[in-house]
């Protein structure tokens, strides 16, 4: 089927519009910076995440929030 979007998401990837988290790779898409960068930062507390056998996982809140400056 085919889906059409009403609102512009606000993201690149409107599937981020409604996800709880992200992966690395899908912010470092949408910041235009590295998955290093990103990666350092949920190591070290700075961006609040799930880290899932390994993987890291970003909470859209925060993102939204304080990344995007974006309050909903």
């Amino acid at each position: 089927g085919e889906i059409i979007m009403n609102k512009k998401s606000i993201f690149k990837n409107p599937k981020l519009d409604d996800a709880s988290y992200c992966s690395i790779t899908d912010l470092a898409k949408e910041m235009g910076c590295s998955r290093n960068f990103i990666y350092a930062r949920c190591k070290n507390g700075k961006f609040p995440s799930l880290n899932i056998d390994g993987r890291y996982f970003i909470s859209m809140k925060f993102v939204t929030e304080e990344l995007f400056n974006i309050y909903k």
